[in-house]
């Protein structure tokens, strides 16, 4: 009798274990700051509405921010329709450049990464980017550890289109900064609402399943 009590006790505690491991991963599981994710900054002025240049991004080739209200022509209507930004009042673009950061964040082996990001498609004109890709990497651009290419022609002309890209650290990314990249060539890539987000396991997590594994184990021991 004493010995089912003290299983079912066990059982209990391991319930609970079990609760407030996934209570840990929810709580650790959120945004990670990205500098600039709408790229608001710097802040345009009309008629032309756009420069060159990306505050908090590295960029090479023809890359900036657009307010499409402030642009004379074409008018935000003719080039987004009814369609409000994903974010703010300014997105980014490229035609045929590279944008990249590299946050102040480490990844950490066994931890879940997901970069989502909305992409559009310009409704005026024969802008249509090609070879757009989205990729995380490891410190440095010269190592991607998670790449995915975006189909454009999936995107309703005139709108924007979230893409997701997950990545699992391990140990060739272990404590090194995560980055972010954005290629294509072509014109012109819209980007705007840049989100990362991370499940990050605890060592105290991992501790308290362990012993209660433990106590499991002991249990099965003395019923022997």
């Amino acid at each position: 009798m004493k010995l089912t009590f003290s299983i079912r006790s066990l059982a209990a505690a391991l319930c609970s274990a079990a609760a407030l491991c996934a209570m840990s991963t929810a709580a650790l599981a959120g945004p990670i700051s990205i500098a600039n994710a709408s790229f608001e900054s710097p802040v345009q002025s009309a008629p032309l509405g756009y420069s060159t240049g990306i505050a908090s991004w590295v960029t090479t080739g023809t890359t900036g921010v657009w307010n499409p209200t402030l642009t004379a022509s074409p008018s935000y209507a003719l080039t987004w329709g009814a369609t409000p930004l994903p974010d703010g009042s300014q997105i980014g673009f490229s035609s045929g450049g590279t944008i990249a950061q590299t946050l102040g964040t480490n990844y950490v082996t066994g931890s879940l990464y997901s970069l989502t990001v909305a992409f559009g498609s310009r409704l005026d004109g024969p802008y249509i980017p090609t070879n757009v890709t989205m990729q995380l990497f490891a410190a440095t651009t010269g190592t991607i550890v998670a790449t995915q290419a975006i189909d454009v022609s999936s995107i309703t002309r005139g709108t924007f289109k979230d893409f997701t890209l997950s990545y699992t650290a391990d140990g060739s990314s272990n404590g090194k900064a995560i980055g972010i990249l954005f290629t294509s060539t072509g014109q012109q890539l819209d980007i705007d609402n840049v989100r990362l987000n991370s499940s990050v396991p605890t060592p105290a997590t991992i501790a308290l399943l362990g012993l209660g594994l433990v106590g499991l184990g002991a249990a099965r021991r003395k019923q022997a």
